[in-house]
């Protein structure tokens, strides 16, 4: 029995074999509590939100293309064969089977290498800037539904100063000594906040289903534990900026694409020198009496002519990209460092501002609506004037909480190195 009998057979055998590949499950995602607080809502993010997974399969991708520059084209198997004059291989006249492969020029897979280890580094720096994004749009998201909460809470409050002013507007009416047209304004006053108060319920709901979409769901019946307090603001600007700076994932991820775009250039120009192809085949010469075996080797080639227009061209679109891609680099690294200067001019902004109403606007608002109330229950004001101390004290207090949360922002953007305020396109 020969064995060249069998190169179909194992040929085909070779292509039926199913690569066996561990089907990696995802950990089971955690649950989320009844009371969440800020730093819990962040943990359960970095752990379920999908732009992280998908962030985690792009590197896992990448680790697979640079595990493919290792490896070599796929040999080719062949068997040829002239004058068969029947279906059994062995009566077949001149045979020739074996195997070939392809190697490509050193300096061009070197390139590729490289182009893959810096597809890896990138996408570290894109999952690490995903984190980075995730953890900061959490923490507004919270943000945001604290401060709907507190409106809501101050409407509510509002409200019921405005119900007792309509009971004694009413009450004196009745009695005679007051006027209808008290009664009218704080009747109006408190419909009024009650549409504010479905407005805001409105938008404590939409608030809550923004923080649940981070979360991947299950925020329905969860109590948020926490509040609007406002941190201090690191005084040493330049070195926590320039920190800040140095470790952006940003800034990493341009210096990879645009050294893997010069290495991609260098894949490009390497495809000037030839192509190598070796194989070894096994030849049987018949001639309708006796047969001859024999081994044969096989070296291949492939010569490209020097300064083609179609290496050319590659070279010139691979060389075109590259300083495209260190120009939009450019261009970005400005556009980041701009707008990191800037949220730390706001976030200083805004400590001034809160340091403004905890000393001096919110006491004395206070004071004033307490004031109004006593003086509207001895009548020494009318309807009208108690109506705007409180409509005051609505606005600022709505104010300062905005305030809070906005310079809590601020401070989430620069602690995540100002990931999510801007996007990246290369």
């Amino acid at each position: 029995m020969r064995i060249h009998k069998f190169w179909p057979l194992v040929l085909i055998g070779h292509l039926l074999i199913p690569a066996a590949e561990a089907a990696g499950e995802r950990p089971a995602e955690p649950p989320i509590p009844d009371r969440l607080t800020r730093k819990q809502a962040v943990d359960l993010a970095l752990a379920r939100n999908p732009a992280i997974h998908a962030a985690r399969r792009q590197l896992e991708a990448a680790r697979g293309r640079r595990l493919r520059a290792d490896g070599f084209d796929a040999p080719t198997f062949f068997w040829e064969l002239e004058e068969a004059n029947s279906l059994d291989p062995a009566e077949a006249g001149t045979q020739r089977y074996g195997v070939e492969q392809n190697f490509d020029w050193i300096g061009k897979r070197q390139a590729d290498k490289r182009v893959a280890d810096l597809g890896v580094e990138a996408a570290e720096a894109w999952l690490q800037r995903t984190r980075l994004r995730v953890e900061a749009r959490t923490r507004k998201a919270f943000d945001r539904v604290l401060l709907a909460e507190a409106v809501l809470a101050l409407l509510e409050q509002v409200r019921g100063f405005t119900e007792e002013s309509v009971a004694i507007s009413r009450a004196r009416f009745k009695s005679g000594t007051g006027t209808y047209t008290d009664l009218l304004r704080t009747r109006v006053a408190r419909e009024r906040l009650d549409n504010d108060l479905r407005t805001a319920r409105t938008a404590a709901l939409e608030s809550r289903r923004g923080l649940s979409v981070l979360l991947a769901g299950g925020l329905a019946h969860t109590a948020l534990a926490g509040k609007l307090e406002a941190p201090s603001l690191r005084p040493d600007r330049e070195r926590w900026l320039a920190e800040l700076k140095a470790g952006s994932p940003t800034f990493a991820l341009i210096d990879r694409r645009f050294r893997q775009a010069e290495q991609r250039y260098q894949s490009v120009r390497q495809q000037r020198f030839p192509e190598l192809t070796v194989g070894l085949a096994r030849q049987r010469g018949y001639d309708g009496i006796s047969a001859e075996y024999s081994w044969a080797g096989l070296l291949n080639l492939t010569l490209p002519l020097p300064g083609t227009d179609r290496q050319n061209g590659l070279e010139a679109e691979a060389r075109a990209e590259s300083w495209a891609l260190r120009d939009r680099g450019r261009r970005l690294r400005l556009q980041a460092g701009a707008r990191l200067d800037q949220r730390y001019d706001e976030a200083r902004s805004l400590a001034g501002q809160l340091r403004n109403f905890e000393q001096a606007i919110l006491p004395d608002v206070e004071d004033q609506r307490r004031a109004a109330q006593q003086e509207y229950r001895v009548r020494r004001i009318d309807a009208l004037n108690l109506l705007d101390v409180y409509n005051t004290y609505l606005d600022t207090r709505r104010d300062y909480l905005e305030t809070v949360t906005r310079y809590r922002a601020a401070l989430a953007d620069l602690d995540a190195l100002g990931e999510d305020l801007w996007e990246i396109e290369l």
